[in-house]
């Protein structure tokens, strides 16, 4: 859409705007998608190193990890749920169809 963009009036602008911004929130569901796991093994590390350590001043804390996780999966859980919303509405204003009128606007 961006490639055309310059050959079509402001609607198309508008339907261009609203596909960015659901490739924004997406975007965002996918690092909470990368970073959970990653922090998981972090915490799976700490935790090993915590069980084979004889000196409790050596153990490394965990708790700041697991509370970075839960965010994650509610940052996730919330950025998805607009995604969706997203969408929805795009079914209920007949989106597709508003993208195939924009584009018989040709830019003068």
């Amino acid at each position: 859409m961006e490639v055309f963009d310059a050959g079509f009036d402001e609607e198309f602008d508008g339907c261009l705007g609203e596909v960015k911004r659901l490739l924004d929130v997406m975007g965002h569901v996918h690092d909470c998608d990368v970073c959970v796991p990653t922090l998981q093994n972090h915490l799976r590390e700490i935790r090993s190193y915590n069980r084979v350590t004889a000196n409790p001043d050596d153990k490394i804390r965990t708790k700041a990890v697991t509370e970075i996780i839960k965010a994650q999966h509610s940052r996730r859980l919330t950025l998805y749920s607009e995604s969706c919303a997203i969408i929805d509405g795009w079914v209920v204003g007949n989106f597709g169809q508003k993208i195939l009128q924009s584009m018989n606007k040709v830019k003068q």
